[in-house]
């Protein structure tokens, strides 16, 4: 074909063509100091989760005092969040994720010494030790997060992030996996002998290889290059991809809009945990099928991280939380219509496909509205708020079916999906403008970010 009768390349909603917007240098250049430790950290803490409460009746507790402690885990990742948000901000990840590793293996090895000689003095230790985990979590967490939102472009943070999410659920999936060979080798005792182990673990592989500014630069430009060149034949990427707006302090507002359907999903997000089980059992289910159904959707979830990513970078993060919220609100729907085994299969799995489109979206829109300073604190509240849903989920399924019945409890989740979604298709958009950032992240021209602001106005 001629020169003059070809067609002119398609170029995609953000500028550049689709085939060079690859973040794989940026997300392998993470690799190592980030998405490695990040992993081997989860994992060490997802072996202990499913024998916390049991611990806890070990060193003397019984069994609604075991529940209550562990539910101290959810008040506490609440609290602790925008402490450890200052902390990562003041001393850097590196010292936050030290004190975090030690914190953690202190609790560790205190719930070893108190599980082996119970009395009272063990149950204050046990308790000390869960409230030390969930700090520790909290450090590493906000360590590893606000340095990814801090060294990648904008352009590929959801990727990024739903990477950094992804390490942090394989944890939550084969963490328990491995807890349970520990168990049969050495008992309770053995996940949290295996945390420790992990936990070191991730520390090492995060001192042995520095944080990887100079590559992780030489990647990102390598990249926008590519992009730059495939839309317009120059050297240099459009601002709008690769810079942000320059902020100095925390829009409310938008924040306060924003957090608002994160909450929505966060709350949708732990019902469906504690509404699967109990719909199981409601339906006269073996535990064999409900544990095995419930595992299939968290595999679908987890599988959902890396496609997730790009199809928010891609189309914003509107494409990422609604389908969250609508998906998994009408799969718990569809299980009360469809009855059968079959039906809670098939909405089971479809809850983690829809929860998979959020997958890190809770964290990419944190790191969309920070301010450019003091990104660290504002992440770490951010957190906090996440947490609060989370940690209010199951308070809620209990007074729905307390009050007025299991099928209430799931209807009203699903509502929430509804509603969640609704706001978030009319509030996100005008909350982003306000912040000079279309919904994928990246700078508004000046007369977008005006008209953005005049839309947003009361």
């Amino acid at each position: 074909m001629p020169l003059s009768r070809r067609r002119p390349r398609r170029r995609t909603p953000s500028g550049s063509s689709s085939r060079h917007d690859d973040a794989g240098p940026v997300l392998r250049a993470l690799a190592a100091s980030v998405y490695a430790p990040t992993a081997v950290f989860a994992v060490g803490s997802g072996a202990i989760q499913p024998v916390l409460v049991l611990a806890a009746m070990d060193v003397g507790m019984s069994r609604p005092a075991a529940a209550l402690v562990i539910g101290l885990l959810g008040v506490v990742g609440v609290v602790s969040a925008p402490v450890a948000g200052g902390v990562v901000a003041r001393v850097g990840g590196r010292r936050a994720m030290a004190a975090g590793t030690v914190m953690a293996v202190v609790a560790a090895i205190g719930i070893l010494i108190a599980m082996s000689a119970p009395s009272a003095a063990a149950v204050a230790i046990f308790v000390v030790g869960v409230v030390l985990q969930a700090v520790a979590a909290n450090l590493w967490a906000l360590a590893r997060q606000g340095y990814v939102a801090d060294a990648v472009p904008p352009w590929a943070r959801a990727r990024a992030l739903s990477f950094l999410g992804g390490m942090m659920r394989l944890g939550v999936l084969v963490g328990p996996a491995i807890g349970s060979l520990a168990i049969l080798a050495a008992g309770r005792r053995g996940p949290f002998a295996f945390q420790i182990v992990m936990v070191l673990g991730a520390m090492w592989l995060v001192l042995a290889r520095a944080l990887p500014s100079r590559e992780l630069r030489r990647a990102r430009r390598a990249a926008e290059t590519a992009r730059a060149r495939a839309v317009g034949g120059t050297t240099a990427p459009s601002a709008g991809d690769s810079t942000e707006p320059a902020r100095t302090r925390v829009d409310l507002p938008a924040t306060a809009a924003v957090a608002a359907a994160m909450t929505c999903l966060q709350l949708l997000r732990t019902n469906r945990t504690v509404l699967v089980p109990l719909w199981g059992a409601h339906l006269g289910l073996s535990d064999i099928l409900i544990s095995a159904t419930f595992a299939a959707g968290a595999l679908v979830d987890v599988a959902m991280f890396l496609p997730s990513g790009r199809w928010m970078d891609r189309h914003g993060r509107l494409a990422g939380i609604l389908p969250a919220l609508f998906v998994m609100g009408a799969s718990l729907m569809l299980a009360v219509v469809w009855t059968s085994p079959i039906g809670f299969v098939v909405s089971t799995c479809l809850m983690g496909f829809g929860n998979g489109f959020g997958s890190g979206i809770v964290m990419t829109m944190g790191a969309d509205l920070a301010p450019t300073t003091g990104r660290e604190r504002f992440l770490g509240w951010w957190q906090g708020i996440g947490n609060i849903g989370a940690a209010a989920g199951p308070f809620v399924v209990s007074t729905l079916t307390a009050t007025l019945g299991l099928v209430a409890g799931m209807r009203g989740t699903a509502l929430l999906g509804v509603v969640g979604g609704a706001w978030a298709w009319v509030a996100m958009p005008r909350a982003y403008a306000r912040v000079g950032i279309d919904l994928r992240g990246r700078a508004l021209a000046n007369g977008e970010v005006r008209r953005g602001r005049r839309l947003s106005a009361p």
